[in-house]
C-alpha cells in the first residue's frame, strides 16, 4: 500500500497543483458572497438569544461572599 502512494503522490501533486491554477478566486469569492448574502436575507432573527440563562447560570459559578 506505501509503495502505491508513492507511486501516486506525484500524479496527484500535479493534479492539485493543476486545480489551484485554473482556480477562478475572483468567481468563487463572488458567489460565495451572493451566497452569504442570500442567507442572511432569508434568516429570521430568534425570539430568543439565552442571554438571560447565560448570564443566571454565570451567576451560580460566581464565589458568594466578602474578600475582593
Amino acid at each position: 500500500m506505501v509503495e502505491a502512494w508513492r507511486e501516486a503522490g506525484p500524479e496527484l501533486e500535479r493534479m492539485r497543483r493543476e486545480r489551484i491554477r485554473a482556480t477562478d478566486t475572483s468567481r468563487d469569492l463572488q458567489a460565495f458572497a451572493g451566497l452569504a448574502l442570500a442567507a442572511i436575507r432569508e434568516r429570521t432573527l430568534p425570539v430568543w438569544s439565552g442571554l438571560i440563562e447565560q448570564q443566571a447560570w454565570f451567576s451560580s459559578l460566581r464565589p458568594t461572599g466578602g474578600g475582593g
